[in-house]
């Protein structure tokens, strides 16, 4: 209970003073259009015109002098200037300004406020609700909907505090989102690192290979062959003989030095990896991630039946750069996802209906050829081909066992 209070009067102290506690909004590549650079312009150009309407509505209706009526206006419509930047210090302000909007009010307005004060602190509401953390947003809401009640009679209150409620709740499902896009992008960074890294490896191991069956192979004849010529050439002078004995001892420090060198090549660089790689059973997790990051999934997953771990990581895999897919060139439309065991196989159907809107972004391939390279490994096949309806369907068939 005391730990409760303390957290509670904690959250209030950041929502009321000190640092802005929101986190960095998640960054998103922008596609700059030939409007993009006469968007700051004309918002400023709005808000003077806005700041302007609230001055003459204060001075015409409220009788203010137009000094304080500039002052006022100008109190109420700057927390837009820096809302996105720092949404907790926008909010507080706006506070500020709904307390003294009510100021010199007349009996015939049915409304304490001006719209334009009203609409501001919604907004700063909903970048709180949207980047702030979940205490700073229910003590933020608290204090705006006690100001509300405040100020606003009993039946106008009930209804604009359901449209505080209303905007509190758009900007969390919001944050939640950009949470689960932001973790999602992680996930696909660290898939496309590990794959990398396997490439990387795959090729030492290769340039290793071809070392150890070409050159090592070579050295290794060429030694046996400088040590045994004394034996087979019993007539050689004692000059040839020291000179193969030379060359014998030259062979076998070159082949000590390609043994250090294979080595070095087989071996993976930094310490090794000590977490768990996926497994057939992350897969509900990682529909629940695509899910929470928009995508709209149809998943029957049987789990059931026991795979091998290279089997099951592999399915992740493919499932993950199947979906990956989806949201990039059908965002919007609808994925069935199947899995299941039968036969003695792992069978794998990711299919997406088409796209509200034709796709925009250019796939290079890598993707589908990355999938049907991890399925052919196994033994398994794999098939990627668009469906009729103008959708695009992943059918993958792994060996449940370790094939020979």
């Amino acid at each position: 209970m005391s730990s409760f209070l303390a957290r509670t009067a904690r959250d209030l102290l950041r929502t009321v003073w000190g640092a802005d506690p929101s986190a960095e909004p998640v960054r998103r590549p922008v596609r700059r259009r030939w409007f993009t650079p006469l968007l700051r312009p004309a918002g400023l150009l709005a808000w003077i015109g806005l700041t302007a309407v609230t001055q003459r509505y204060y001075q015409d209706n409220r009788h203010l002098n137009a000094l304080v009526a500039a002052g006022l206006a100008i109190l109420v419509m700057a927390p837009l200037l820096f809302v996105r930047a720092k949404p907790v210090w926008a909010w507080r302000l706006t506070a500020v300004g709904l307390v003294l909007g009510t100021y010199h009010r007349v009996d015939a307005e049915a409304w304490p406020w001006v719209v334009t004060n009203v609409l501001v602190a919604l907004v700063a509401l909903f970048y709180v609700a949207m980047r702030a953390p979940f205490g700073v947003t229910l003590w933020s809401t608290v204090i705006s909907c006690l100001i509300l009640w405040w100020a606003v009679p009993t039946a106008n209150g009930a209804s604009a505090t359901l449209l505080v409620v209303a905007v509190v709740i758009l900007g969390e499902q919001i944050q939640v989102r950009r949470r689960a896009q932001a973790e999602l992008h992680v996930q696909e960074e660290r898939s496309e690192l590990a794959e990398a890294r396997r490439a990387l490896l795959e090729e030492r191991a290769r340039i290793a290979r071809e070392l150890h069956d070409v050159v090592a192979h070579s050295m290794s004849l060429l030694a046996v062959r400088a040590e045994t010529a004394p034996y087979r050439l019993p007539d050689l002078p004692e000059s040839a003989r020291a000179e193969f004995v030379e060359v014998a001892a030259s062979a076998r420090q070159t082949l000590v030095e390609l043994r250090r060198m294979l080595g070095a090549l087989r071996t993976s660089p930094g310490e090794p990896e000590r977490a768990p790689q996926p497994a057939l059973t992350d897969l509900p997790e990682l529909i629940g991630t695509a899910r929470n990051a928009g995508l709209r999934i149809d998943a029957q997953l049987t789990l059931d039946g026991e795979v091998t771990p290279a089997t099951g990581l592999a399915a992740y895999r493919i499932v993950q750069e199947a979906l990956s897919n989806a949201a990039r060139h059908a965002a919007g439309a609808r994925v069935h996802v199947t899995v299941q065991v039968r036969g003695g196989h792992l069978e794998l159907v990711i299919r997406n209906e088409p796209g509200p809107e034709p796709a925009t972004v250019a796939g290079s391939g890598h993707g589908l050829l990355g999938m049907r390279e991890r399925a052919v490994v196994l033994g398994g096949t794999l098939r990627a081909e668009p469906t009729a309806d103008g959708g695009f369907e992943v059918v993958a068939t792994l060996p449940v066992e370790e094939t020979q």
